[in-house]
């Protein structure tokens, strides 16, 4: 019966002292988070753009780090792309799988690549990486496209820089955004899309730009084609 009451009152004492710490750190996330939000409205539009720049480079230099370092392949999907432009690129006889469309490796990955091989850099490596440099590329340009517009459609540069620093620290940017894989260049012709028929003006224009960025990102995941109904209701 002691050894009961003793337990007892060992979780009695825990328990108060778990809601207590939890009570102060809820508090202190308030504060944090009050703060946050009185600098992020305080902050003005050149002070953004500066704090843009830097997270831009360093999400592009981190990419580029791990697309060279961590260089290895973890599906099928981005050895086929690399299987498809070095097919072109030194002239293989490549048996590759009939169902993969060949807009993405042809149009965004193998360009770079023949750059790269005219300018004599003709090494295996050298060429996987300069692929994987042009999809972390497009994806840190997507999160400069995410603070534009949530800069204007919230009315705020701190609200801009904000988003964009959630979208840096997002699993498919940070997941995808070093790889080959077409995920991140289409997520960013989405951003695009997003923005024109949204955050833009109410134009033909703007209309036909937005639907040759969504087109684009369809035709590089199927996937994407799912916005066609909301995006075309936003024009209504």
């Amino acid at each position: 019966l002691t050894v009961a009451l003793a337990l007892a009152f060992v979780r009695l004492a825990l328990h108060d002292a778990g809601l207590a710490l939890g009570q102060s750190l809820r508090t202190k996330a308030a504060r944090l988070a009050t703060r946050m939000h009185r600098s992020l409205q305080e902050l003005s539009p050149a002070a953004a753009l500066r704090a843009l720049t830097v997270l831009l480079l360093v999400s592009l230099l981190l990419r580029l780090a791990n697309a060279w370092f961590y260089y290895g392949f973890f599906s099928g999907d981005d050895v086929e792309v690399h299987e498809m432009t070095f097919a072109r690129l030194f002239g293989l006889d490549v048996a590759l799988w009939d169902l993969r469309s060949p807009f993405f490796p042809m149009t965004f990955i193998f360009p770079a690549q023949r750059l790269a091989l005219a300018l004599g850099f003709d090494g295996t490596d050298v060429l996987v990486f300069v692929g994987r440099a042009v999809v972390a590329g497009w994806s840190c340009a997507g999160l400069a496209i995410m603070y534009v517009i949530a800069r204007r459609l919230l009315g705020s540069a701190g609200a801009g820089l904000l988003a964009a620093l959630l979208l840096a620290v997002m699993r498919l940017h940070v997941r995808l955004g070093s790889s080959e894989l077409p995920r991140p260049v289409a997520a960013t012709f989405l951003l695009v899309a997003f923005g024109l028929l949204v955050a833009g003006r109410r134009s033909v224009l703007h209309a036909g730009l937005a639907g040759i960025a969504l087109g684009i990102a369809a035709a590089l995941r199927f996937s994407e084609a799912v916005l066609v109904l909301p995006l075309t209701l936003q024009l209504l």
